[in-house]
């Protein structure tokens, strides 16, 4: 098709015009995703669990699976990245793995600790208010408006024991462990008397305060529906239809199939 000369221009001047004010997107470097998940993860140990990083020397490792394999994520098609952090003071050391799914913190736990790190604040004696004021700050610094539908189940525990609180579709516990020293919090998902896997949790040392680990997958998980329109058997064939692709992804060949304990979760 011709164009007369004029308009050749104008649609010219009309793309280099949209080109600069829709620009298009470009996926992000390695090194960028570094550098973007590395200040999350400091964020993190500095203003939530309130480390003092400048107190400390502090090493850091990027582990990712994109070089490798940019066109396969390792854990069911989602990006992981990991940071493994060392935090030395004198004779004291902690190791930190902070754990990241398509560019959101997933996991934290400490691997090793030798000592405690210094911290920037004082941190209560009283769990209960400790991990209140833990989920206060990670929900300004990490953007968490759930963690309002987190933070009322708190309010119904006056001591610390082995109890659960169920209400609002979700299912609250806490575990006490005397022997390891630890106190765990937990949320699931409950629909029709179904729980799921625990969508958010944390642990904190009866010791020292430290906080142990802690795991976020509410905004990665989304709860789905208990009504049944399958039967067993025909769950069971998706499920070996699913498995055997991902095999064939790894590039694996399948030499047996065999049943074993069938669990159903509502996620």
């Amino acid at each position: 098709m011709l164009m007369k000369k004029g308009h050749l221009m104008f649609m010219m001047v009309l793309a280099l015009l949209f080109a600069l004010v829709c620009p298009q997107s470009r996926a992000q470097s390695i090194e960028e995703i570094e550098a973007v998940e590395r200040n999350s993860a400091f964020t993190f140990l500095r203003d939530v669990i309130g480390i003092d990083m400048e107190a400390c020397d502090v090493s850091y490792k990027f582990i990712t699976d994109r070089n490798a394999r940019p066109e396969f994520k390792v854990f069911s098609k989602h990006a992981t990245d990991t940071i493994l952090l060392l935090l030395k003071e004198e004779n004291d050391i902690i190791e930190i793995s902070v754990e990241f799914m398509d560019g959101m913190l997933e996991w934290y736990r400490v691997l090793n600790c030798q000592g405690k790190p210094k911290m920037k604040f004082q941190h209560s004696l009283d769990l209960i208010n400790e991990a209140r004021t833990f989920l206060e700050r990670y929900k300004n610094f990490f953007n968490a408006p759930y963690c309002n539908k987190i933070l009322p189940f708190l309010e119904e525990i006056n001591v610390l024991e082995n109890s659960t609180v169920e209400k609002n579709s979700l299912v609250f516990g806490v575990y006490v462990d005397i022997k390891d020293n630890y106190v765990d919090f937990s949320w699931r998902h409950v629909v029709n008397g179904l729980r799921s896997p625990p969508i958010f949790g944390f642990s904190i040392s009866t010791v020292d305060n430290l906080l142990l680990h802690f795991y976020d997958g509410w905004n990665l998980w989304k709860i789905g529906s208990s009504e049944v329109r399958v039967s067993k058997d025909e769950a069971i064939n998706i499920a070996l239809k699913a498995a055997e692709g991902y095999v064939r992804e790894l590039g694996a060949e399948i030499v047996r199939v065999t049943a074993t304990k069938i669990k159903l979760y509502c996620c």
